[in-house]
């Protein structure tokens, strides 16, 4: 007579694993997640809820013939979107294809660094890896590697080019021009058999690319058209994320106006209420319209502030060409520099244009660069001892928007362009798309916060309202200007 032996029980810590991944690896299997993908993640300890797991399911159906070539996990913030992306590309895409190379693309924040060793804590701590903290990458021992791009302007997205990628995750990808995004996906081809390169992106709606994007994931979606476009979007919000903090969501849910339907609701449609509805990216963000404004006969250059700490300091470099055209030509977004280190990084920007403060027609601030502290200071005080003398702009707000609003003209009423913005001022681009009327001032733009992290907010928007409020030329007009030491009119090559 044989004896079987008895079935071990299994420990709590075991019975906790079967009752958490039992239900999600079912889930993923009615999503249309393959077993060996859930496998993947299972083994990497590694818990996804459903919408994660449908932007993994989507991430599978890139295999295949006929399915997508780009996947777009985007909505409101807190749904974990990032988490689910690099789970998906850690745990799955790198151990399943020998050699993979991908570049996870995302801008440098302040706690840049605390990022990256948090999602490998919990996404790769069951997962063997080598980490050069150094080069930023990731790497497998079936030869897989992740490089961690990292980029704080534009600009610094250039050093990616001209490379092969097997795969290319953006993470907040609205933060990218659609320009540029071009350019880095002219990186994407392989030679590996089996796999069709791919592109992941994760985001909320907001931001330069913002409209791009939209038309790109979002409208397809509408129109059930992804399948001819070879694009896929999940949408989430933060109800999708159960292991979110309550406070977290009762911020969310506190917020108004567009930041509240961008935000918490994830909604892409929140520029309805649009105060620049003449602005038009393509047509008025240069150098895309090269021809439009004479960079070689640039008659006036000034510059403009609005002072932050806790938030973004924002400085804004004008220009005026010979034909009388404007162009908000760079600027400068920092946060929790002191005065002196703000001003060393604005003369810098001034001489990457080789300008110095010498060669500026007039540089103003906001009225609380000369409110006096106890000492009888002034933060103007601080800019003059570091060799930037600033006087007081014009700061009425509804006169200033009505300006700023008239430099874009109208074209499809026939009204003339009489002012751009240069590619470089991202910030600038992603405020004007996002101001809103107020409800409360006719005419004027409700003021908007940094989100969140301490990102975005309204200060590059009122450096440079300060700026075309303050202009002789523009100001005229409708608003007061600004006392100038110099003749506004000699200025402007106009004689007394």
């Amino acid at each position: 007579m044989s004896l079987k032996a008895k079935p071990r029980k299994p420990t709590p810590e075991e019975q906790k694993a079967i009752d958490m991944f039992g239900p999600m690896v079912q889930r993923g299997k009615d999503l249309g997640c393959p077993a060996d993908q859930m496998t993947n993640l299972v083994r990497a300890g590694i818990f996804l809820q459903p919408k994660q797991l449908e932007f993994c399911s989507a991430a599978r159906e890139c295999d295949k013939d006929g399915g997508p070539t780009a996947v777009m996990y985007g909505g409101g913030r807190g749904a974990a979107k990032t988490h689910a992306v690099w789970a998906q590309i850690f745990a799955d895409d790198c151990q399943r294809m020998p050699g993979l190379k991908v570049l996870i693309l995302r801008k440098v924040g302040k706690a840049n660094q605390e990022q990256v060793n948090d999602y490998r804590q919990k996404l790769l701590a069951h997962v063997k890896h080598e980490y050069r903290q150094q080069a930023q990458e990731i790497s497998f021992e079936n030869g897989s590697k992740v490089i961690l791009g990292n980029f704080k302007d534009e600009k610094d997205v250039d050093k990616y080019l001209g490379l092969e990628y097997d795969l290319i995750a953006i993470s907040e990808s609205n933060q990218l021009t659609f320009t540029k995004k071009k350019f880095i996906l002219t990186c994407l081809r392989t030679s590996k058999q089996g796999w069709r390169p791919r592109l992941y992106e994760d985001t909320n709606p907001g931001g330069v690319g913002m409209a791009e994007n939209k038309q790109m994931y979002v409208v397809p979606k509408r129109q059930n058209r992804e399948k001819e476009t070879g694009t896929r979007y999940i949408h989430t919000t933060v109800y999708d994320n159960k292991f979110i903090n309550k406070e977290y969501i009762t911020q969310l849910e506190t917020l108004t106006g567009w930041q509240r339907k961008a935000w918490l609701d994830g909604d892409w449609d929140f520029l309805a209420g649009s105060f620049f509805t003449n602005f038009i990216h393509d047509h008025h963000v240069l150098p895309n319209g090269a021809g439009k404004f004479d960079f070689s006969k640039i008659r006036n250059v000034w510059l403009s502030y609005d002072y932050g700490f806790a938030h973004n300091a924002a400085a804004i470099l004008h220009a005026r060409d010979a034909n009388g055209l404007y162009c908000a030509l760079d600027e400068y977004c920092e946060s929790e520099k002191v005065i002196e280190e703000q001003a060393e990084d604005i003369l810098a920007m001034l001489h990457q244009h080789h300008y110095t403060v010498g060669d500026m027609d007039f540089m103003v601030a906001g009225r609380d660069c000369f409110s006096r502290n106890e000492q009888g200071k002034t933060i103007a005080d601080a800019f003059d001892a570091a060799g930037i003398r600033f006087q007081q702009a014009e700061v009425d707000r509804q006169n200033g928007w009505k300006l700023c609003h008239s430099l874009f003209g109208d074209i499809s009423a026939g009204i003339p362009t009489r002012g751009y913005v240069h590619e470089q001022c991202v910030n600038l681009i992603s405020q004007i798309q996002l101001a809103q009327h107020s409800i409360k001032r006719p005419g004027d733009v409700e003021k908007f916060n940094a989100d969140l992290e301490g990102n975005g907010g309204d200060d590059a928007l009122d450096a440079w309202r300060f700026g075309i409020a303050s202009d002789p030329f523009q100001a005229i007009k409708y608003a007061r200007p600004v006392a100038l030491t110099r003749n506004p009119y000699q200025m402007l090559g106009m004689g007394v």
